[in-house]
């Protein structure tokens, strides 16, 4: 059929039919005539590329039958969607770009799922079959879950619990997104959207989402329920030794902690969140120094002091005022008589030099 002598029109039905029928033979079989096509199609690419295009994505299929999830991934993204003689349909580009995506996911790679879920992004408005719109939401919103973007995958989750028939699916991967992120606005109108929402109710440890929401202090004790669903990407255990969980819940329980007091010791902290006086004061070491929580350890006294942004006093004010002015006029000096100002900080210096 790939012969030159064979008119087009006769050789593309029946080579059309041949990659239909591929589906009907057992894995290795077919698997072994798709190579063998690919190199007798290889020459006359050209004339044949959208057989050989159908010919990948079923290589690709069986390699994912086989868990070579990477293989196969790598296998689609050879179909020349952009490079290719042919003009693709939006919504074939969309598809295979979709499944690019999820099988790079499966393979563990969070980066390239991501790169290529984006490209399907750019073709989501011209897709209007709404099974695919789903898939393509949730294999975005896995990605984001994945690679620890969580408040992203959380709103993401939210909204295909609205338009899909696995909304309590959705919703509770949406729970655990919002439990592991990190404080912030965009958390908090999150936590209030689970709260309202009836449905979550019968997640398990759902009590979660209100103390999260409320700023209430968090115990291992209640966390129990919540470990139960989650999975295994978020039981993992980052550098410093804690999971994700341990990281987050430490975090808002500080937070927490200084909506009430303006100072505590390690002692009483760690009564309030059942862990060792060592312990809290490491975590809270990590915070200060990464700018998530407000406040500074006195050593002396073995505590945490939370710091907050006041207003300056009047006399606060006009003194900062008086030292800009007598500032600006010394500038003006420096400038009009260059040789005063060297004088003078000669003098500065040799004063410095004296005393040390």
């Amino acid at each position: 059929m790939v012969s030159r002598r064979i008119k087009l029109s006769v050789s593309r039905p029946v080579l059309n039919e041949v990659v239909s029928r591929l589906a009907n033979l057992p894995d290795r079989v077919a698997f072994d005539l798709c190579k063998f096509a690919l190199v007798r199609l290889q020459p006359r690419i050209i004339c044949f590329e959208e057989h050989v295009c159908g010919i990948l994505q079923h290589i690709g299929t069986i390699m994912e039958r086989f868990h070579m999830y990477r293989q196969a991934a790598e296998t689609l993204l050879t179909v020349p969607l952009e490079r290719g003689h042919r003009r693709y349909a939006a919504e074939y580009k969309f598809d295979t770009y979709v499944r690019i995506a999820r099988l790079f996911l499966e393979a563990g790679d969070v980066r390239k799922a991501e790169f290529h879920i984006k490209r399907a992004s750019l073709l989501q408005r011209e897709v209007s079959e709404k099974t695919k719109i789903i898939s393509y939401k949730e294999n975005y919103a896995s990605i984001l879950d994945h690679g620890r973007k969580f408040i992203e995958a959380a709103r993401r989750y939210v909204e295909l619990s609205a338009i899909s028939n696995m909304c309590m699916s959705f919703l509770r991967k949406a729970f655990i997104c919002i439990a592991l992120s990190a404080t912030g606005e965009q958390r908090s109108h999150i936590l209030f959207l689970l709260l309202k929402d009836k449905r979550t109710r019968i997640l398990p440890g759902s009590a979660l989402i209100g103390k999260l929401y409320y700023n209430v202090i968090i115990k291992p004790s209640d966390l129990k329920d919540f470990k139960a669903i989650l999975q295994p990407h978020h039981k993992i255990t980052t550098s410093d030794g804690r999971t994700l969980l341990e990281r987050a819940i430490n975090e808002h329980n500080l937070i927490s902690v200084s909506k009430i007091y303006n100072d505590i010791s390690f002692e009483q902290l760690a009564s309030l969140v059942e862990r060792t006086p060592t312990y809290v004061q490491i975590v809270a070491a990590e915070l200060i120094r990464n700018g998530r929580i407000p406040a500074v350890i006195d050593q002396i006294r073995d505590s945490l002091v939370f710091e907050y942004q006041r207003e300056a006093s009047p006399v606060d004010m006009e003194i900062q005022f008086l030292c800009n002015q007598l500032n600006s006029v010394f500038n003006k000096i420096a400038i009009a008589n260059p040789a005063w100002f060297a004088k003078v900080e000669t003098a500065i210096t040799k004063e410095s030099d004296k005393k040390c």
